[in-house]
């Protein structure tokens, strides 16, 4: 099966780290990019008839912030049921209290190590298969 992947993220080297940790993984995937806040905020605007299976995006990112972006996708119908893994260099407290009001299903603090960046691969193809096998409806959760 393939799975549709957001990234959300202005950094392009870690773009292409998630691309290769998504490979290794053996993901098999289709990856829509999208560089700044506004340019999500766009593509959550208009995304209904090609809804992702899970969002990857970074929290510090240039136009539009990330805690907004949250904010936004839950009130698009379209997607929110879409699982989103946040991934950031800064992890504070006071980030990860905020973030416990919106259906964040993973935060990532950005790995220093190719090795450990890698490994990224490896949760999203869980956090994704987990999502793909659960039953929908009323009620559900992860």
């Amino acid at each position: 099966m393939s799975y549709k992947i957001t990234v959300i993220e202005d950094n392009e080297p870690d773009v292409l780290l998630l691309e290769m940790a998504l490979e290794r993984a053996g993901l098999s995937y289709t990856l829509t990019t999208l560089r700044d806040g506004a340019e999500a905020r766009n593509y959550f605007c208009s995304v209904a008839p090609d809804v992702p299976d899970l969002i990857l995006m970074d929290m510090n990112l240039p136009k539009v912030d990330g805690m907004a972006l949250l904010s936004l996708k839950d009130q698009c119908s379209s997607l929110a049921h879409v699982p989103v893994v946040v991934w950031s260099s800064v992890r504070s407290e006071q980030q990860i209290k905020k973030l416990e009001s919106f259906q964040v299903e993973r935060f990532i603090t950005k790995p220093a190590s190719l090795e450990e960046f890698l490994l990224i691969g490896k949760l999203v193809r869980e956090l994704i298969e987990q999502v793909a096998a659960a039953p929908k409806g009323f009620g559900a959760s992860l």
